[in-house]
């Protein structure tokens, strides 16, 4: 059965996130030294993760878009193809940085970030990440990430920042 997720859902879910909580980022060694080094942290573009799916647009909500759009005839394809570019274009315009909520370290997230070489995990508190990137106001969002079934669920087509918390 499909869900559509609504603002009131990624206000919610973000607020979910208590400021004490543990959050681990797992990285290689290098990488722990080029933070050190520059004193800043790494964000990634979307259109580069390993992840394809990452702040794209599955197919129920792709589906949902084209009978939305269905009514404005020719009109409905030239806002699909809007929509389409303005994704695309997010993915090159948006940067992420991805932590792990735990409270204790996670075997998985060792082997997925480190490869085998030596690795560095860092261990903070979720207002510790979110107090200097919070600063920057409406531009930048903090949150925790619910997956959705891919094959079931529906982003919201009112917010397409829903694309990368996938509440």
């Amino acid at each position: 059965m499909s869900k559509d997720h609504s603002f009131s859902d990624f206000e919610s879910t973000i607020m979910s996130v208590k400021a004490n909580e543990k959050i681990w980022r797992y990285m290689t060694f290098s990488k722990f030294i080029n933070m050190l080094t520059t004193s800043s942290l790494f964000f990634a573009r979307a259109d580069t993760f390993n992840d394809q799916l990452e702040g794209t647009v599955n197919q129920p909500t792709r589906q949902r878009l084209i009978e939305e759009f269905n009514g404005f005839g020719a009109l409905g394809n030239v806002h699909l193809d809007e929509w389409d570019n303005m994704v695309k274009g997010m993915r090159k315009d948006t940067y992420l940085s991805c932590w792990h909520l735990n409270e204790v370290e996670s075997n998985i997230m060792w082997a997925t970030y480190t490869k085998g070489d030596f690795g560095i995990a860092i261990q903070s508190e979720f207002s510790e990440l979110t107090k200097p990137i919070l600063c920057f106001g409406s531009v930048a969002f903090a949150g925790k990430v619910v997956y959705i079934d891919q094959d079931y669920d529906t982003h919201s087509i009112t917010d397409p920042m829903h694309l990368y918390f996938k509440i």
